[in-house]
């Protein structure tokens, strides 16, 4: 249970396509699903086959959600955005 999951991260900085459960916080928040992953619930097994099966049959589906989770994480969550979040809030609080 961490705050800022690193390896989803990570793998979006990667353009690796994505297949992640459900976890309030992390789905909706770092990826969306049908955009940047596919999202799964917790314990649906079935539908975890599923979701990877169609990854490795669609090469460009895969491909699409690598590079859309890449764009993600560089345009959100990459250091000069961050820092830039931070500068923008610290502004807001001199006020």
């Amino acid at each position: 249970m961490e705050g800022t999951p690193n390896v989803l991260l990570e793998a979006m900085a990667s353009a690796l396509p994505i297949v992640v459960t459900e976890l309030d916080g992390v789905t909706g928040v770092f990826v969306r699903d049908g955009i940047e992953a596919l999202v799964v619930a917790q314990n649906d097994w079935k539908h975890l086959a599923i979701c990877l099966s169609r990854l490795l049959e669609d090469q460009h589906l895969a491909r699409t959600f690598g590079q859309q989770a890449r764009n993600r994480a560089v345009a959100s969550y990459s250091l000069t955005s961050v820092a830039n979040e931070y500068a923008h809030m610290f502004k807001r609080l001199e006020r």
